[in-house]
C-alpha cells in the first residue's frame, strides 16, 4: 500500500501471548471472605514501571507485592454469601483488553451468556475499507442551503458548507466497515442512498419560512416533513418538464429578429416578458409545477400568429423570411415534445408518502402513494430490508427515508454489483478514501428495533443481543465493542460485573501506589 492503513495494523498486532507484559502483571490475590459470605475477585497488580527493553526490571516488577487491587465482584456471588462464612477465591486478570482477557474477565455462570470472541481482521486486496466521516456536523448542517434554478428547475446548493465525501449510511454505530462484497451483502445495517432534490428543496423553503409553519400550525420536528411528503411530485430519476419553456424560446426569439418583421419581433418581445414573469414568479414549492401549463397559451397564440403572418404577408414568401418563421414553429414544437409531453409521460411516476414510524434519530419508514412500478421500471431488485430495521415486515410500496443533516434521501440496500463496484474504485486508488455516514440509530446496547422498546425488560434485552449476535456474524465483527463500552462499564452483550476497588493492607509505598491506580 503506498499508504499506512489503519486497518494492516489490526492484523499485524502480535497475540497476547507472545507480547511481555512490563508495565503490568497478572498475579494471584487471596482475598479473605467477610461473614457476609464469599466474592469472586479478580486483583490486578500495580508495579513500578520498567524501563524498555529491560529484562531485569521487568522480572523485578513481577514479584513486587501489589499495594492496591481492583476487585471484580459478581452480583450473582454476592445474593449466595448468606450460606457461607469466609472464603478464598484467587482468578487471574490480564491487563490486556483482548479477547482471551475478556474471556478470563466474565463472572458469570451461565456459558451462554459469555460475551463472543471478537477475532482480529485479517484484511487482504479483496476486502473494501470504508472509514466514518461527517460526525462533527449537526443535525441542521445543510438546512437552508438549497435553490431551484428557474431556467434548468436543477435543485443545487446555494452556499458553500463543508460536504463530506461518503457513499454509504450506516445505522448501526461503528468506526469502521471492511469485508468482502459477499461479506458485505448479508450486513442489513448498510444503505446507499439517493437524494430527493426536490423535497429537499421544498423542506428548506418550509423551515425557512416562520409564517406558513404558524399559520398551518407545523411541528418542526414532524409537522415540516409530512408536509413535504404530502406533495405528490416526481422523485424518480426521470426527466418530467423541469425546464422553463423559456430556455427554447430564446431561440425563437433570436430568430424572428432575422425577420425583418417589426410586428413579429414586438409579438415575440411580449411574450418574452410573460415567460420570464412565469417562470420568475412560479419558482415556489407551491406552484413550480404550473408554469409549463401556463406557457401553452402563449406558445399556442405565437404559432398561429406566424402561420397568419405568413399567409396574409406577400413579402413572407421570401426565404430570408420563410426559413426563420419555420425554424421558430419547430422549436416551439421542440419546447412542446421535450416539455409538456415529459411531463405527462411521467405522471406515472407521481408519489406522496405517509410516516409510519420513526426510528431516532431522523429515519422515516413511510407508504408511498402512487409510482406502483417504479421498482420494476427504474429501481431493481434489491435486498428487503429487515425486522431488525423497522420493527415489521417490509411489504411493497414502503420505503425508508432518512434525513442526513438537512438533506432528504431515500435510502436501499445495495447490490453485489454495486459492492462490486466500490471494491474496484477502493483498488483503484488505495490512497482516496471512501467513506460513510453512521447515524447511530442502533448500538451494540440495542441492536434492533425489539430492543428499543422503552419498557423491555433486562433478561430479554440481553436474549436479544445474543440472538442478534449469532444472526449477524459480519455486523458484529466490524463494532470496536471496548471503545464503545469501556472496562468497568456495563458491555453490550453481557453481564460484565462492576468493577470495584479494594484496600489490601500493606504499608510500603502506600502514597506511590495510590498515584499509579489513579
Amino acid at each position: 500500500f503506498p499508504r499506512r492503513d489503519p486497518f494492516d495494523t489490526m492484523a499485524a498486532r502480535p497475540s497476547s501471548s507472545s507480547r511481555p507484559r512490563s508495565a503490568s502483571s497478572v498475579q494471584s490475590v487471596s482475598v479473605e471472605g467477610s461473614p457476609e459470605g464469599k466474592k469472586k475477585a479478580s486483583v490486578v497488580s500495580v508495579g513500578k514501571r520498567a524501563s524498555n527493553g529491560s529484562k531485569t526490571a521487568w522480572q523485578e516488577n513481577q514479584n513486587q507485592k501489589p499495594k492496591k487491587a481492583s476487585v471484580v465482584s459478581s452480583k450473582d456471588e454476592q445474593s449466595k454469601s448468606s450460606k457461607s462464612t469466609s472464603s478464598q477465591r484467587q482468578v487471574e486478570v490480564p491487563s490486556e483488553t483482548s479477547s482471551e482477557a475478556i474471556s478470563e474477565i466474565w463472572d458469570g455462570e451461565d456459558e451462554e451468556e459469555a460475551p463472543l470472541p471478537v477475532p482480529e481482521p485479517n484484511l487482504t486486496l479483496e476486502h473494501l475499507k470504508v472509514c466514518q466521516v461527517g460526525s462533527s456536523m449537526t443535525a441542521s448542517h445543510f438546512t437552508g442551503c438549497t435553490r431551484r434554478s428557474e431556467l434548468t428547475g436543477i435543485v443545487s446548493m446555494k452556499e458553500d458548507r463543508y460536504m463530506p465525501s461518503y457513499v454509504l449510511v450506516d445505522l448501526f454505530t461503528r468506526s469502521r466497515i471492511f469485508g468482502t462484497p459477499e461479506d458485505l451483502m448479508q450486513d442489513e445495517y448498510i444503505f446507499v442512498f439517493e437524494a430527493m432534490a426536490m423535497r429537499t428543496w421544498m423542506f428548506h423553503a418550509l423551515m425557512m419560512d416562520e409564517t406558513a409553519m404558524a399559520e398551518e400550525r407545523l411541528d418542526a420536528n414532524l409537522g415540516v416533513l409530512q408536509k413535504c411528503l404530502d406533495e405528490r411530485i416526481v422523485d424518480a430519476k426521470v426527466p418530467y418538464g423541469e425546464r422553463s419553456p423559456l430556455q427554447y424560446w430564446m431561440a425563437v426569439l433570436l430568430l424572428m429578429s432575422m425577420t425583418g418583421d417589426q410586428e413579429l419581433c414586438v409579438a415575440a418581445l411580449f411574450v418574452t416578458a410573460c415567460l420570464v414573469f412565469v417562470t420568475s414568479s412560479y419558482n415556489t414549492p407551491k406552484t413550480f409545477r404550473d408554469h409549463r401549463l401556463w406557457a401553452i397559451p402563449l406558445r399556442i397564440c405565437s404559432i398561429g400568429f406566424m402561420v397568419f403572418r405568413l399567409i396574409t404577408r406577400p413579402e413572407s414568401q421570401e426565404l430570408t423570411v420563410l426559413i426563420p418563421i419555420l425554424l421558430s414553429i419547430f422549436v416551439i414544437l421542440a419546447d412542446f415534445w421535450n416539455g409538456d409531453v415529459q411531463a405527462i409521460q411521467a405522471y406515472r411516476f407521481m408519489c406522496s408518502y405517509k410516516i409510519i414510524k420513526e426510528i431516532p434519530p431522523r429515519v422515516f419508514a413511510v407508504k408511498r402513494s402512487g409510482a406502483a412500478h417504479l421498482e420494476e421500471d427504474l429501481v431493481g431488485k434489491r435486498p428487503r430490508i429487515t425486522a431488525n430495521i423497522t420493527g415489521f415486515t417490509w411489504a411493497r410500496g414502503n420505503v425508508l427515508i432518512a434525513d442526513l443533516n438537512g438533506i432528504l434521501v431515500e435510502l436501499r440496500r445495495p447490490r453485489l454489483d454495486e459492492w462490486k463496484v466500490l471494491l474496484q474504485a477502493y483498488q483503484a486508488d488505495f490512497t482516496k478514501e471512501i467513506g460513510f455516514l453512521s447515524l447511530g440509530c442502533y448500538t451494540p446496547e440495542r441492536p434492533n428495533y425489539e430492543s428499543m422498546q422503552p419498557d423491555i425488560q433486562e433478561s430479554e434485552r440481553k436474549a436479544i443481543i445474543r440472538k442478534h449476535q449469532k444472526e449477524n456474524p459480519v455486523t458484529w465483527s466490524m463494532v470496536n465493542y471496548w471503545e464503545k463500552a469501556p472496562y468497568g462499564s456495563p458491555a453490550a452483550y453481557g453481564n460484565m460485573p462492576p468493577v470495584i476497588e479494594q484496600d489490601v493492607d500493606d504499608d510500603e509505598d502506600e502514597e506511590e501506589t495510590d498515584s499509579e491506580l489513579e
